[in-house]
C-alpha cells in the first residue's frame, strides 16, 4: 500500500533521527562488505532502533541512493517502505534473508562435501553462510584487492579456511589445485550477468579456460529487469561465460 505524502507527518530533524546514527553512517560508508550483509546490518539497526515508519523511509531513501549497483537493496527497501506496517515487516525480511542461504547451502549440497577445495573472492555473506553449513575440506579465500576484504570472510568461515593473495589465488586455478570457486553478486541480468567486487571477471574468465565451474550464489531478489553498468568504482559487470553457474533460492 502506497502512503501519499507520509513523510510531511514528522519534521526534518525527526526524519533524520535514523540517519543521523552513528551506526547507520558506518554501514553506509561500508566498502567491505557485500550487499547482503550490507542490508542485513540495515535491517538489523531498524529492530533495534524502533523507529516511525517516516524514518525508516527517509533512511531507506538515503540508504537506496547510495547503493544503487545492489538490486537486492534496491528490491527489499522499495517493497518495505511500501508495507502497511514497515516495522513488523522489517523481521520477516531478515528471516528471508537466513532462509535464503539455507536453501542455496541445501541446492549445491550434492555438489560440495567435506572432501570439497573450494576457492572465492571478495566478501559475500551467503557464500560465507553455506560453506559454513556445508563445511567444505579447506577454502581458499583471495585476498580480494583493492581492499583487501577477503581477510574478514576467511576469519568468519567456522571450517578450514586459507587467506592466499589474488596472483596465488589464480595460479591454484591454473594448477586446478580447486574443484570449484563459489561467489555472491550484487545484481542479476537475466541471461546477461552479473555485477560483483572487481577482480571478479578475471577470476571467472581465468576459471573458464582451467575448465573449472564458478557457482554464483545469490537470492533471487538481486535479480534486475533493466540492464545498468554499475557506477561505483569497486563493481564490475560480468556477462555469463560457460563455466558460470546460478543457484538461487527460487
Amino acid at each position: 500500500m502506497n502512503k501519499p505524502g507520509k513523510l510531511f507527518l514528522l519534521s526534518e530533524n525527526e526524519l533524520l533521527v535514523l540517519i543521523n546514527n552513528p551506526r547507520f553512517r558506518n554501514i553506509i560508508n561500508d566498502r567491505v562488505n557485500g550487499s547482503t550483509e550490507l542490508l542485513k546490518q540495515f535491517l538489523e539497526l531498524i529492530i533495534e532502533e524502533v523507529p516511525s515508519d517516516d524514518e525508516i523511509i527517509a533512511a531507506s531513501s538515503k540508504f537506496m541512493s547510495k547503493f544503487t549497483d545492489m538490486i537486492v537493496i534496491k528490491n527489499t527497501l522499495e517493497g518495505l517502505i511500501n508495507q502497511e506496517y514497515i516495522l513488523a515487516e522489517v523481521k520477516k525480511e531478515l528471516d528471508k534473508i537466513e532462509n535464503s542461504h539455507i536453501i542455496i547451502a541445501n541446492k549445491i549440497r550434492t555438489i560440495i562435501s567435506n572432501e570439497s577445495t573450494i576457492a572465492t573472492f571478495s566478501n559475500s555473506k551467503t557464500v560465507q553462510d553455506v560453506i559454513n553449513y556445508l563445511k567444505p575440506k579447506i577454502t581458499y579465500v583471495f585476498e580480494s584487492l583493492p581492499g583487501g576484504e577477503g581477510k574478514f570472510l576467511s576469519e568468519n568461515i567456522l571450517s578450514k579456511s586459507k587467506l592466499v593473495t589474488d596472483e596465488i589465488g589464480l595460479q591454484m586455478l591454473i594448477g586446478k589445485k580447486v574443484d570449484l570457486v563459489l561467489i555472491g553478486c550484487d545484481a542479476i541480468f537475466w541471461e546477461k550477468g552479473i555485477i560483483n567486487k572487481i577482480g571478479s571477471r578475471k577470476i571467472i574468465e581465468n576459471a573458464n579456460q582451467c575448465d573449472i565451474k564458478v557457482y554464483i550464489l545469490s537470492s533471487s531478489n538481486k535479480i534486475s529487469t533493466n540492464f545498468i553498468k554499475p557506477k561505483s568504482d569497486i563493481l564490475e559487470y560480468i556477462e555469463f561465460i560457460p563455466n558460470m553457474y546460478l543457484v538461487m533460492d527460487n
